[in-house]
């Protein structure tokens, strides 16, 4: 009978503990901000530039990357996402891969990037706009022209602007998960 009691008890233990691991996995949903509101609750404690990619700077091409990304407890950043971009090649293809060359240097140089908390540290999800570009170039006025850049100036805030992509990312993940375990 204690052997059986010993058993139930270490079952009901385990079962505890994974409930317990679960719970602590499922995080709050973050805070979103746009890049106006950052200084409210971060400072930057690092932030290396963006190198421009060589093979594009020297064909001039320009551009910009609006990246989402997230600032976790701790200062460092994740989760990168592009949410708009812009480059001034002509064709297609081209603009394409220069586009693809600017998100990937914007998400190299920003995964180095560390903040310090103003108050509480709390996951955060916010957004910067990279131009790729001499000052005064074509790269400035291509930011403005994407489906961020409208919502943005149709009245929808930055926050509703980034629930809108976090909430589709997580549906997206969502639907993997379901369709693995099928």
């Amino acid at each position: 009978m204690d052997r059986i009691r010993s058993l139930c008890s270490l079952v009901a233990l385990a079962v505890g503990m994974a409930g317990a691991a679960q719970a602590q996995e499922v995080s709050p949903a973050p805070r979103m901000i746009g890049p106006e509101e950052l200084p409210t609750y971060w400072t930057v404690a690092a932030q290396a530039p963006v190198p421009y990619p060589a093979d594009l700077a020297s064909r001039d091409v320009t551009g910009c990357v609006t990246l989402a990304y997230l600032i976790e407890p701790d200062g460092t950043t994740s989760e990168f996402r592009t949410l708009d971009a812009a480059a001034s090649s002509r064709s297609p293809l081209a603009k394409r891969q220069a586009i693809e060359a600017f998100a990937r240097a914007a998400a190299a140089a920003a995964s180095t990037w560390r903040y310090a908390p103003v108050g509480e540290a709390r996951r955060t999800l916010t957004a910067s706009i990279v131009e790729f570009g001499v000052e005064g170039s074509a790269a400035a006025g291509q930011c403005g022209t994407g489906d961020v850049a409208r919502a943005l100036r149709n009245g929808v805030e930055w926050d509703e602007v980034l629930k809108g992509l976090y909430e589709a990312r997580w549906r997206l993940n969502t639907n993997r998960i379901e369709r693995r375990t099928r």
